[in-house]
Protein backbone atom coordinates (compact mmCIF):
# COMPACT_ATOMS: atom_id res chain seq x y z
CA UNK A 1 0.00 0.00 0.00
CA UNK A 2 1.30 3.35 -0.74
CA UNK A 3 1.23 6.03 1.78
CA UNK A 4 1.47 9.77 1.98
CA UNK A 5 3.95 11.38 4.37
CA UNK A 6 2.57 14.32 6.42
CA UNK A 7 5.12 16.16 8.26
CA UNK A 8 3.89 18.40 11.13
CA UNK A 9 6.33 20.78 13.38
CA UNK A 10 5.19 21.05 16.80
CA UNK A 11 8.12 23.96 18.56
CA UNK A 12 11.43 21.81 18.65
CA UNK A 13 9.57 18.48 17.41
CA UNK A 14 9.27 17.32 14.17
CA UNK A 15 6.87 14.12 14.04
CA UNK A 16 6.04 12.16 10.73
CA UNK A 17 2.50 10.16 10.22
CA UNK A 18 2.28 8.08 7.23
CA UNK A 19 -1.23 7.96 5.53
CA UNK A 20 -2.24 5.09 3.61
CA UNK A 21 -4.08 6.84 -0.02
CA UNK A 22 -6.61 5.22 -1.66
CA UNK A 23 -4.91 2.93 -4.28
CA UNK A 24 -3.25 0.06 -4.09
CA UNK A 25 -0.24 -0.53 -6.53
CA UNK A 26 -1.25 -2.09 -9.87
CA UNK A 27 -0.27 -6.03 -9.83
CA UNK A 28 0.41 -8.61 -12.80
CA UNK A 29 -2.37 -11.48 -12.29
CA UNK A 30 -4.44 -9.08 -9.97
CA UNK A 31 -7.15 -9.11 -12.62
CA UNK A 32 -10.22 -10.13 -11.75
CA UNK A 33 -12.00 -12.83 -13.38
CA UNK A 34 -15.49 -14.72 -12.86
CA UNK A 35 -15.70 -18.52 -13.05
CA UNK A 36 -18.12 -21.34 -12.03
CA UNK A 37 -17.86 -22.61 -8.18
CA UNK A 38 -19.77 -25.19 -6.57
CA UNK A 39 -22.53 -22.15 -5.20
CA UNK A 40 -22.68 -20.16 -8.52
CA UNK A 41 -20.49 -16.84 -10.24
CA UNK A 42 -17.71 -16.47 -8.17
CA UNK A 43 -15.45 -13.50 -9.10
CA UNK A 44 -11.14 -13.39 -7.90
CA UNK A 45 -8.05 -11.95 -8.78
CA UNK A 46 -6.73 -14.64 -11.84
CA UNK A 47 -3.20 -14.81 -9.29
CA UNK A 48 -5.73 -16.69 -6.50
CA UNK A 49 -7.67 -18.68 -9.17
CA UNK A 50 -5.99 -22.35 -10.02
CA UNK A 51 -4.83 -23.27 -13.50
CA UNK A 52 -7.29 -25.23 -15.97
CA UNK A 53 -9.86 -22.95 -14.33
CA UNK A 54 -12.09 -21.71 -17.12
CA UNK A 55 -12.96 -18.35 -16.37
CA UNK A 56 -14.62 -14.91 -17.97
CA UNK A 57 -12.67 -11.10 -18.11
CA UNK A 58 -13.61 -8.19 -18.83
CA UNK A 59 -11.04 -5.57 -19.43
CA UNK A 60 -9.75 -3.21 -21.66
CA UNK A 61 -6.57 -3.91 -24.00
CA UNK A 62 -3.71 -2.46 -22.85
CA UNK A 63 -0.61 -3.64 -25.21
CA UNK A 64 -0.92 -5.97 -28.20
CA UNK A 65 2.06 -8.25 -29.14
CA UNK A 66 1.46 -10.24 -32.37
CA UNK A 67 3.33 -13.49 -32.16
CA UNK A 68 4.57 -15.88 -35.77
CA UNK A 69 1.81 -18.06 -36.95
CA UNK A 70 -1.22 -14.89 -36.51
CA UNK A 71 -1.46 -15.36 -32.77
CA UNK A 72 -1.26 -12.61 -30.43
CA UNK A 73 -0.56 -11.79 -26.06
CA UNK A 74 -2.89 -9.24 -25.15
CA UNK A 75 -2.38 -7.73 -21.73
CA UNK A 76 -5.53 -6.58 -20.41
CA UNK A 77 -6.13 -3.72 -17.59
CA UNK A 78 -8.72 -2.74 -15.22
CA UNK A 79 -8.78 0.69 -13.86
CA UNK A 80 -6.85 0.33 -11.27
CA UNK A 81 -3.89 -0.90 -13.31
CA UNK A 82 -4.22 -4.21 -12.49
CA UNK A 83 -3.31 -6.56 -15.58
CA UNK A 84 -3.05 -10.19 -17.02
CA UNK A 85 -1.47 -11.61 -19.82
CA UNK A 86 -3.95 -13.33 -22.96
CA UNK A 87 -2.89 -15.28 -25.32
CA UNK A 88 -5.79 -15.36 -28.37
CA UNK A 89 -4.92 -18.60 -31.52
CA UNK A 90 -4.36 -17.29 -34.89
CA UNK A 91 -8.66 -17.16 -35.81
CA UNK A 92 -9.43 -15.44 -32.54
CA UNK A 93 -7.02 -12.70 -33.40
CA UNK A 94 -8.15 -12.13 -36.55
CA UNK A 95 -11.62 -12.27 -36.20
CA UNK A 96 -11.36 -9.57 -33.30
CA UNK A 97 -8.36 -7.63 -34.38
CA UNK A 98 -7.40 -6.29 -30.95
CA UNK A 99 -6.20 -2.50 -30.48
CA UNK A 100 -4.87 -0.66 -27.85
CA UNK A 101 -7.88 0.84 -25.77
CA UNK A 102 -10.04 -1.77 -26.96
CA UNK A 103 -13.10 -3.33 -24.34
CA UNK A 104 -12.86 -6.86 -24.67
CA UNK A 105 -14.43 -9.75 -22.84
CA UNK A 106 -12.53 -13.12 -23.23
CA UNK A 107 -13.47 -16.68 -22.03
CA UNK A 108 -10.60 -18.94 -21.08
CA UNK A 109 -8.52 -21.30 -19.15
CA UNK A 110 -6.17 -20.49 -16.96
CA UNK A 111 -2.82 -21.47 -17.89
CA UNK A 112 0.00 -20.68 -15.36
CA UNK A 113 0.54 -18.93 -12.28
CA UNK A 114 4.78 -17.77 -12.06
CA UNK A 115 7.05 -17.33 -9.61
CA UNK A 116 9.18 -14.92 -10.97
CA UNK A 117 9.66 -10.93 -10.00
CA UNK A 118 6.98 -10.39 -11.86
CA UNK A 119 3.97 -12.82 -10.98
CA UNK A 120 1.93 -13.20 -14.39
CA UNK A 121 -1.26 -14.87 -14.97
CA UNK A 122 -1.90 -15.99 -18.54
CA UNK A 123 -5.45 -16.98 -19.67
CA UNK A 124 -5.20 -19.24 -23.14
CA UNK A 125 -8.50 -17.82 -24.44
CA UNK A 126 -10.76 -20.34 -26.14
CA UNK A 127 -11.50 -20.46 -29.78
CA UNK A 128 -14.07 -17.94 -30.71
CA UNK A 129 -14.10 -16.89 -27.24
CA UNK A 130 -13.29 -13.16 -27.19
CA UNK A 131 -15.45 -10.42 -28.08
CA UNK A 132 -14.96 -6.41 -28.02
CA UNK A 133 -17.68 -4.17 -26.40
Amino acid sequence: MHAKDRTQTTGATRTHTLLPTSRPVPVMGRLYADFAGPLGLISKPLSSIRPNTVVTVRATVSAVNRLSGDRAHLVLANEGGDTALVTLDASTARSLAPVVGMQVTVRGTVASHTASTVAATVVNVLPGQAVAL
